[in-house]
Formats: C-alpha cells, sequence, structure tokens
C-alpha cells in the first residue's frame, strides 16, 4: 500500500500540483517516502506520515521505472523478471506492441545449477539463443536486464549473491545500462512522448486508435510539445480535439 501511495503521491506532483514537463516521470529522483519505504531506499524516514525526498542519485533509479511499486509488481516473489520489466517499457511507455510467444513455448526459466546460483542473464540464455524467441526476448530482456540492480522488491543491490550482474546492453540504436539510462531514452525520444497522448486517447476513447485517428493524434503530439509537455494542457486539446468530439456519417 505504501508503493502505490508513492506512485500517487509522484503523479499528481507532476501532473496537478505542478503542471510540470510530463518527461520528468522519466527521469525526476524525486519521491514520496513514509517509514515503510524510506529503508527500502536507503533513508531518513520522515518523522510522522508521508514526506518528500530526493532518491539516491547513485541508485540510479529515477521516474516510475525506479519506484519500487513498478519493480515490485512486475517481479516475480522471488525472482526479478526482466522480461516482464521490459514488456512494460516497450508496450506502455513506448506503445510498441510485443507479439506473444509462439504455441507450444514453456516460459520456464533455467534453473540454478547443482554448483549454486546464476544470475539472471545466465537463466535467460535460451531466450537468446532460441530462433522463435531471440527477437522478441531482444527487445524486453536486454531493457528488462538493464534494471537487474533493482530487486524483487525495488531495493538497491550491487550484486546478485556476490555475483556480478550484467547491466550493459545495446538495442537498436540505443545503449542503456540502468533506469537512470532507460528514463533519458524515454525524455528524449518522441515514441515515449507520442505514447503519452495515445494513451490518455485509448483510455478516453475506448479502444486503440484507428487509421481514421493518426491525424488527430499526430496533432495532439504537436500540441503536447508545444506546451513544454504539460499534461493538463494535452488534456484540454484532446477535449477539443475533432477526432474527439466528431464522429464520421453513419453507413
Amino acid at each position: 500500500s505504501s508503493m502505490q501511495e508513492e506512485m500517487l503521491r509522484f503523479l499528481q506532483d507532476v501532473i496537478w500540483t505542478r503542471n510540470a514537463d510530463a518527461r520528468e516521470l522519466f527521469t525526476s529522483n524525486s519521491t514520496f517516502i513514509d517509514a515503510n519505504l524510506a529503508p527500502l531506499y536507503g533513508l531518513t524516514a520522515p518523522s510522522s506520515g508521508w514526506a518528500s525526498a530526493t532518491l539516491k542519485p547513485e541508485h540510479a533509479r529515477p521516474g516510475i521505472l525506479g519506484k519500487a511499486g513498478f519493480l515490485a509488481r512486475f517481479a516475480h516473489p522471488n525472482l526479478t523478471s526482466p522480461t516482464r520489466r521490459g514488456r512494460f517499457f516497450w508496450e506502455k511507455l513506448m506503445c510498441e506492441e510485443i507479439q506473444p510467444p509462439p504455441p507450444g513455448v514453456e516460459a520456464v526459466l533455467k534453473p540454478d545449477p547443482p554448483t549454486g546460483h546464476i544470475t539472471m542473464k545466465q537463466k535467460l540464455e535460451e531466450h537468446f539463443s532460441n530462433d522463435s524467441c531471440r527477437n522478441c526476448h531482444l527487445k524486453t530482456d536486454t531493457v528488462g536486464l538493464s534494471m537487474e540492480n533493482l530487486d524483487t522488491m525495488g531495493q538497491y543491490r550491487a550484486n546478485d549473491e556476490g555475483l556480478t550482474l550484467e547491466t550493459s546492453f545495446n538495442f537498436g540504436n540505443m545503449a542503456f545500462s540502468n533506469v537512470a539510462d532507460l528514463g533519458n531514452i524515454l525524455a528524449t525520444d518522441e515514441r515515449a512522448t507520442a505514447c503519452i497522448i495515445k494513451n490518455f486517447w485509448r483510455e478516453s476513447m475506448g479502444h486503440l486508435e484507428t487509421e481514421g485517428e493518426v491525424a488527430a493524434l499526430d496533432a495532439l503530439h504537436e500540441a503536447f510539445k508545444a506546451s513544454g509537455y504539460h499534461i493538463q494542457d494535452a488534456l484540454v486539446e484532446m477535449t477539443v480535439s475533432p477526432g474527439f468530439t466528431l464522429v464520421a456519417e453513419p453507413k
């Protein structure tokens, strides 16, 4: 419940209290903590209730991707899940669909060998070596593995039970090794800011955008950029958009 409240307070601050540049959702080291969250982040707990705080920059965990609520939600109870975390990055923040696994594929992680613990990257080797898995998992798992310094609860760790974590990867023209790098990518890639508009549009209209709505979405994204990426302004623009207020002639 503290993780949920932290995320809500963070969104409230950026979007409604300050009407700030929405890209802070990806890059800000500011957050809100209570007595439950403070030790998880390695911070001093407030004397009572909730207080604003600055996350440790050396932990490289800004924005929503660095929040414990996101990291715990997209992990297994006792293991991180680079695939889940990476899929969220692409589908929810970049609006790029990830295809489901082919029929008959067993989604089973490679277990620890009798000789001892292995890293998550080693557990995922099958994803990269299997031709039917490789293309999608190169996209999701590399992004997710760059978050491996943040464990199943979202707590920072320098290693994995003494093993060195491999978190530096390249995908396409992107290079990243932690959440801070991913946040900077989201803040500078127009796919991410366009995806903010698409997400509001999809929720408001109740469907995925159609071919006939592309021009309206492009216009909204241009207005979003011109406003300095203020979500309040984007919502006003959306409600007066012809794409939102008008329908086609019945056929």
